[in-house]
């Protein structure tokens, strides 16, 4: 007997809430930083975290600057986040000012011919039109201001 196979298509549809990370959202689509730092030990987190990945605290928000370093970048065709189709894009990894981890984003009018480069100051640019998820609005442009 021979075996077969069959496309077979699954979907699933659910609403997911952002609950305490709301502020956090809502600051990326205009520009802002809003991360959460630990009362007890002083970490910062970039993006946020509800309880110190160290000591178990809850956190309290902070706003940083939005500024910050790559530490690594990598372009090609890719499907963005919760995208359906491929375009090209430079995702990095940022030391944010102010915190004591990366926050991974994407670059805006970074192409590979065009590459933005490890130690590019860059900053949070805001919404760049709608995403199907609002982690789509951690979007970073080179920084003017350096």
């Amino acid at each position: 007997m021979t075996e077969q196979s069959f496309p077979l298509v699954l979907a699933l549809n659910y609403h997911h809430a952002t609950g305490e990370m709301a502020p956090y959202f809502e600051a990326l689509e205009v520009g802002r930083a809003r991360a959460s730092k630990c009362p007890t030990c002083g970490d910062v987190r970039m993006p946020p975290r509800p309880v110190c990945p160290d000591d178990g605290t809850q956190t309290e928000a902070i706003d940083l600057s939005g500024a910050g370093q790559v530490a690594a970048v990598t372009h090609g065709d890719a499907v963005p986040p919760f995208g359906d189709h491929a375009t090209p894009q430079s995702f990095v990894l940022v030391a944010m000012d102010g915190a004591d981890n990366f926050m991974f984003g994407r670059m805006i009018d970074a192409h590979a011919d065009d590459a933005v480069a490890v130690g590019t100051r860059v900053r949070l640019a805001g919404a760049q039109g709608a995403s199907p998820h609002p982690s789509g609005a951690a979007v970073f442009k080179r920084d003017q201001d350096q």
